[in-house]
Formats: structure tokens, sequence, C-alpha cells
């Protein structure tokens, strides 16, 4: 690569981080999906270590608002459709009353959606927003 008329050689990465999104020289977002949700499961441990008492409410709340931001942001460039990833999140069992239960039994009693259908719909919001601009242009 020339700049300025002085050749610059370029060097190679393994990994590259471009507003919090993990790419390797695959161009595989594995480890992306990694770092997200061991970010989530780091959450998730201050908040079993912070809180005594967690019910419905209080579970539904710290999950509405501390983890899921880290398991959705950037979701249209990285998704994944590996099944370790699409159920990652354990957020559900800290209430006592919902260990026991299924995860989709879980999110079901605190009126939760899946993490599958809030990827598709913000897939389906994007969509929206690109053929939007196509027909305004």
């Amino acid at each position: 690569m020339h700049k300025e008329g002085v050749q610059v050689n370029l060097q190679t990465t393994e990994l590259e981080t471009d507003l919090g999104v993990h790419v390797d020289t695959k161009l595989t977002l594995t480890l992306n999906c990694e770092k997200k949700v061991n970010m989530a499961n780091k959450l998730l441990g201050l908040v079993r270590r912070s809180c005594v008492y967690l019910d419905n409410v209080t579970v539904k709340t710290l999950y509405a608002s501390l983890i899921r931001p880290y398991l959705e942001y950037e979701n249209t460039a990285w998704c994944s459709i590996l099944k370790k990833t699409v159920n990652c999140c354990r957020t559900t069992k800290l209430a006592p009353a919902l260990r026991d239960l299924s995860y989709v039994e879980r999110i079901t009693v605190l009126d939760l959606p899946s993490l599958y259908y809030r990827r598709a719909r913000g897939d389906t919001i994007e969509t929206y927003k690109h053929i939007c601009l196509e027909y305004m242009q």
C-alpha cells in the first residue's frame, strides 16, 4: 500500500475490534459471541452476589436492564444461529420460584420474549429501515 508516495506495509492481526464487535481473520463471529456471553455471565454473577432477595419482578427488571443489552448489542452484525448462543442466558433461574422450570416456562412466567424472538424482531426492523430508505430516495 502506498501513502504519499511511500510504501507502507500493513500488519496482519488475528482479531480486530470495531464498535465492540470482535472479528477474526476468517470473518467468523464466534469469539464475539463468546465474549458477549462471558460479559453477561459476569454481570449475572455480580447480581447474584449483590442481591439478597430476588423475586420474579426483580429478576425481570435486572435482566431487561443489565444483562439483555449485552446479549443484544449489535445483534444484526453478529447474531449467530448456533444453539449454544441462542439459549445462553441463565438469569431467569435466579428467582427461587423459577429454578425448576424450563427456559420456555420461565420466560412465560416472567412475560419476557425469547432471545430468538428479539433477534428476529431486530432483523425485521433493520430490514424495514433499509426498504423505507430505498423508497424515500
